[in-house]
């Protein structure tokens, strides 16, 4: 029987165990327009998503870290829709415990005037775009107070 039809498990190559995350995200690959993905699990090194758009093996890609900004990483490998990819380079301790964590603010500004250009590999933050991220507590009190200004137009006007 030959090593690929045998039972026997892949010998991993990880050195980090990766955790269990099941986030959406985006994903931006250097050709093409953001696409929508599962990260299915994440460490320092690496990650893996399922996605039903599919990038070759080899690709360079962009990935969202809700509350780390973004990171730049390579695909390893691909087995139908599910991808391992090698971020280049590894996140920081500081990236990787950001990243995904309960207390991360999940919006996350793109401006439309980001090109293929800007899907280079390598952690940005919204700052380098002239971009401020706001906390969900300041959009609650800007809506309360429009609100407000509404009801007060109305009122006059009656």
């Amino acid at each position: 029987m030959s090593a690929l039809s045998s039972s026997q498990p892949t010998p991993c190559r990880r050195t980090e165990e990766r955790t269990p995350i099941v986030r959406s995200s985006t994903v931006r690959n250097v050709d093409a327009a953001p696409y929508d993905v599962t990260i299915e699990n994440l460490s320092r090194k690496g990650f893996s998503f399922t996605s039903d758009t599919v990038v070759a093996v080899g690709g360079r890609i962009k990935v969202g870290l809700a509350g780390a900004g973004s990171a730049g990483a390579r695909v390893a490998w691909r087995k139908g829709n599910c991808h391992g990819c090698l971020f280049r380079p590894a996140l920081t301790k500081a990236q990787f415990d950001a990243a995904f964590s309960p207390t991360s603010n999940v919006l996350t500004i793109t401006p439309a005037s980001a090109s293929a250009g800007d899907a280079a590999l390598g952690p940005r933050s919204g700052r380098e775009h002239g971009t401020k991220i706001a906390s969900p507590a300041v959009g609650l009190i800007l809506m309360g107070l429009a609100g407000a200004m509404c009801w007060t137009i109305i009122a006059t006007i009656l």
